[in-house]
């Protein structure tokens, strides 16, 4: 999504996908129990969208120390 669409917040890193498609996107929407899915822990990338109707985010590391604080 971030490397696709438009996101509202800080994107200074470029992100890392993982390779192996697992479904859990595809099960979130399918089920429509979920209406937001947050990840993250990066320094610099602090985000969010909306994509297919699913709130999705990127939110930077909690503390302090190392990059980005």
């Amino acid at each position: 999504m971030a490397n696709n669409y438009n996101v509202y917040g800080i994107k200074e890193q470029a992100i890392g996908c993982q390779a192996v498609n697992t479904g859990l996107f595809g099960a979130a929407l399918t089920h429509k129990k979920t209406g937001w899915i947050s990840v993250g822990g990066d320094a610099d990338n602090d985000y969010a969208a909306d994509f297919h109707g699913m709130k999705l985010s990127y939110g930077r590391k909690s503390g302090s120390g190392g990059p980005g604080v």
